[in-house]
């Protein structure tokens, strides 16, 4: 037998070869092109929940970051209103000059002034670190003629910056000058001043 019997094919061998061939360039075909993006197509369809999940998400939290803005803009109004009537902690250092100050126009002088070293969180406790509002205690005591005494309470309770008096007492200090000792226990509400924005 020869080279040429061995190569020779009758004409069902040579389509079947054919065939054959055609077979293999079509599995290689799908393997190299089409398998690709079949996988492709079935992870987009995995994932098209999950990417459904994250949007959803995402439009709960931004919701979340409008209403919170909003609380955030209640609440500064209304630290807005209530500064008006509440003191600084600077303005509270002062308030013992000050009450000097307006018993000496009521022939009164004060005896002693005590502010509470430890302020009581009021409003912002629960933000860790950061308070908004506190309460400091003070007690003077006053003495004078009772009008003078009775115009410096009615003053301290007048003033737009507003004094709580929790206590008063008042005691006789001589039969002959109708001098009185007026002790108060008061609370002042104290407000943490806003920082000037800065400009970085």
């Amino acid at each position: 037998m020869g080279a040429k019997s061995l190569v020779k094919f009758d004409g069902s061998q040579a389509g079947a070869v054919l065939m054959g061939l055609v077979l293999v360039a079509a599995v290689a075909m799908y393997s190299w092109i089409v398998a690709p993006h079949v996988d492709y197509l079935r992870a987009v369809q995995n994932y098209e929940p999950v990417l459904d999940d994250i949007a959803r998400e995402k439009d709960e939290l931004q919701d979340l970051v409008v209403r919170r803005r909003e609380m955030l803009d209640q609440i500064n109004k209304k630290l807005d209103d209530l500064s008006g009537t509440l003191f600084t902690y600077a303005q509270a250092r002062d308030l013992p000059q000050e009450f000097a100050a307006v018993a000496e126009q009521y022939g009164c002088w004060v005896t002693a002034v005590d502010l509470s070293d430890e302020p009581v969180s009021i409003f912002g406790a629960e933000m860790g670190d950061m308070s908004i509002i506190d309460a400091v205690e003070a007690e003077v005591s006053v003495v004078g003629d009772y009008n003078g005494l009775t115009a410096f309470v009615k003053r301290v309770q007048g003033r737009d910056r507003k004094i709580w008096i929790n206590s008063l007492t008042i005691r006789m200090l001589d039969d002959e000058g109708g001098r009185l000792e007026c002790h108060l226990a008061m609370t002042i509400y104290v407000i943490e001043e806003k920082e000037a924005p800065s400009n970085d």
